[in-house]
């Protein structure tokens, strides 16, 4: 119980509590000025239990909406809407795979040249693998940054063991050890608070620019005014622009966390796969030949290197020596 109660307490707090909390700073002056006195009159709800309410519930909603939100990052919704800035991110990657392997086979390299080199590993490092042998190229699959990380290890058992990743994300997890998969969990559930934070941020901008540019409106057009404002031009612009602030900051935060995601699932997969492939071959798993074949070859691989582990001598011995 007490593995279980601390998981569902991080998840809590890092899921629903801080995105809520972010989102609750652009939604609470509304309802402070237009719901909290009929509120108070009919159920005696004080300013501090709706600001509860409303962090638990603005909470609960993004995480809800967590799905939609990672496919809009990853170019699943409104595909036709990215497909410019997927094509000009994929000339981006193309170029500096170029340099990348320019300096690669260049065997005399200034320092500069090798911390070049460097950098653009790491950038080439958020994007997708596809192809074999020569034909291997990084893609650049999905529109954002974020999408494409993502798609490193969602995408990584196909890529390398050419088995569906999809269709083994849930037998890569569970065939994993407890600690692997303890790690992956927790670095994935810390990225994910991340990204919901960006999009509860994005609510602020928008929040404070939409009083902005109603200001703007009414200053024109009197009549058009429905509402008194709930709070004044200086706090609209600084929640536009502490908005803008955080959804950078949680942005570029989430890039990392990602990342982080992504070596554990890697290295999760990696461990697991002798596993897995021995369970193909061994239920017969209705796949396609071709998937068959490469799971055997993969098997076969990995089995070969039992009698190569068997010959290096263990731990204790190196340390003899």
């Amino acid at each position: 119980m007490g593995g279980l109660a601390d998981a569902l307490g991080a998840s809590l707090v890092l899921r629903i509590i801080v995105p809520g909390s972010i989102a609750m700073l652009g939604v609470h002056p509304f309802v402070s000025a237009y719901l909290l006195k009929p509120l108070g009159n009919a159920y005696g709800v004080s300013p501090t239990v709706a600001m509860l309410v409303e962090v638990a519930v603005l909470g609960l909603l993004l995480q809800a909406a967590a799905r939609p939100i990672y496919f809009v990052y990853e170019g699943y919704l409104f595909r036709s809407l990215f497909r410019p800035s997927v094509a000009r991110y994929q000339e981006r990657v193309d170029r500096k795979a170029q340099r990348y392997v320019g300096l690669l086979s260049d065997d005399a390299k200034t320092d500069e040249e090798q911390q070049e080199q460097d950098l653009l590993g790491e950038y080439l490092a958020d994007f997708p693998v596809e192809g074999e042998g020569d034909q291997r190229r990084w893609v650049a699959s999905c529109p954002t940054r974020l999408g494409n990380i993502v798609a490193t290890y969602e995408g990584y058992v196909e890529s390398r063991y050419g088995l569906p990743g999809w269709g083994f994300w849930w037998h890569v997890r569970l065939l994993a050890s407890e600690e692997a998969r303890k790690d992956f969990d927790e670095s994935l559930r810390f990225a994910e608070s991340l990204v919901l934070g960006s999009v509860a941020s994005m609510l602020l901008v928008a929040v404070g620019s939409g009083v902005v540019l109603a200001a703007a409106v009414v200053h024109v057009l009197p009549a058009a005014a429905l509402a008194p404002a709930p709070f004044g031009m200086r706090f609209a612009v600084g929640l536009a622009l502490g908005g803008m602030a955080l959804v950078w900051l949680t942005y570029r935060l989430a890039l990392h966390a990602h990342r982080e995601a992504a070596y554990a699932f890697r290295a999760m997969a990696d461990l697991t796969m002798p596993a897995l492939e021995k369970w193909i071959l061994e239920c017969k798993v209705p796949l396609p030949q071709p998937v068959r074949d490469r799971a055997a070859d993969v098997w076969e691989y990995l089995d070969n290197l039992a009698p190569l582990e068997a010959a290096l001598p263990d731990a204790a011995d190196r340390d003899d020596d």
